[in-house]
């Protein structure tokens, strides 16, 4: 049902998202945090086309981490439990603390960040 909802929410977000700017998620780390920051307000806050854009870094960083998983070597070992908001987050600090690599793709970003955030134990 998880997986549903969150394809529900991606689909509208692509349908939506030329509506709204040029700028994705997926562009680069700068341009993840500018759409993505939104994550730190509260929920009255937020206005719709920020709700959007907050969807759509949920979707991407689910959708990436769904892909990670289905190589044989994941390059990270992230617990079944960690929600998409966490890992949103988690990227968010990554390229904060690194704003020399905020011009890099998010993909690479999020990699690195999940390998500091989850490394997989020795030997696997």
């Amino acid at each position: 049902m998880r997986n549903a909802c969150l394809f529900l929410l991606a689909l509208t977000y692509l349908a939506a998202a030329p509506a709204f700017a040029e700028e994705h998620p997926w562009d680069s780390g700068n341009t993840f945090l500018r759409l993505c920051s939104v994550i730190d307000k509260s929920a009255n806050e937020v206005t719709q086309v920020e709700g959007m854009y907050l969807m759509g870094c949920y979707a991407y960083v689910h959708g990436f981490d769904e892909g990670v998983g289905l190589v044989s070597t994941a390059p990270y070992c992230a617990p079944q439990e960690v929600a998409n908001g966490q890992m949103v987050r988690i990227l968010m600090k990554f390229i904060r603390d690194n704003p020399a690599k905020a011009h890099l793709s998010t993909g690479l970003l999020f990699l690195e960040a999940m390998k500091g955030a989850f490394p997989c134990p020795t030997g696997k």
